[in-house]
């Protein structure tokens, strides 16, 4: 079982005193097509950034440019990459691969992540029965509440076990984590000792910062946009 952390607001928590400072990014827009109802596969090869998702990650790689970062990390899915993929171009830097910073797994109508309709679902009940599964887990704040779903122990496990590690590699260096929604909210959930898996929205390519140093966290900043308002970026699609 990885270490547990506990929040701090103690300010001498810093690069300077040995604390790993986290920039943990939510990937871009990466809505679905038609014939996909469920946002990845759970795989390498899950779907890619929209071109809005691909704008919200060089607008990220701009706003961060004159930022030094000492490693970058990344979730194996393909959106987390493709978000990566322009941060780690303009340092001339490789992001390493991590596979506990994934989504969180579950099905829908024994349907995987990414995976088309097939014949016994119509796309329609499918996509009726995945909003129905987000809303469930929003109102009981808990992964474990859906029977397919990795479960809320395990989840946490994982996420801590990756953070854990991460910031053992790196004391006093400023690292970028490319992740997900659910991986951030398991994680502050994590330092902010809170029982439910979804704590808050986070908008895509969002930043949030936190500090760690032995079994302790400080949370920096959280869910910042600035890169998206200075070019402006729509931080979500156009709607019909």
């Amino acid at each position: 079982m990885a270490a547990e952390y506990s929040f701090t607001l103690n300010p001498l928590l810093s690069r300077k005193s040995g604390a790993c400072e986290l920039y943990l990014i939510r990937h871009g827009d990466a809505r679905p097509g038609p014939e996909f109802v469920i946002p990845d596969d759970g795989g390498k090869n899950s779907l890619p950034l929209t071109p809005l998702g691909r704008r919200q990650a060089e607008a990220l790689s701009r706003w961060w440019s004159d930022k030094q970062f000492d490693a970058l990390y990344s979730s194996p899915l393909r959106r987390t990459r493709e978000t990566a993929a322009p941060f780690a171009e303009i340092r001339a830097m490789e992001f390493i691969i991590e596979d506990d910073l994934r989504e969180v797994e579950f099905r829908v109508g024994g349907k995987a992540h990414g995976e088309p309709p097939g014949d016994e679902l119509s796309l329609d009940k499918l996509k009726s029965r995945y909003d129905e599964a987000i809303r469930k887990v929003s109102e009981k704040g808990r992964w474990s509440v859906l029977p397919d779903s990795e479960s809320s122990e395990h989840l946490r496990e994982r996420v801590n076990r990756a953070m854990t590690k991460i910031a053992a590699n790196h004391p006093g260096e400023r690292v970028a984590v490319f992740t997900h929604a659910g991986v951030i909210n398991v994680f502050l959930a994590v330092i902010l000792g809170q029982e439910r898996d979804l704590l808050f929205p986070l908008h895509n390519t969002s930043v949030t910062i936190v500090r760690c140093q032995e079994q302790l966290a400080s949370l920096v900043a959280f869910n910042d946009i600035s890169h998206l308002r200075e070019f402006g970026v729509r931080m979500e699609p156009e709607t019909a």
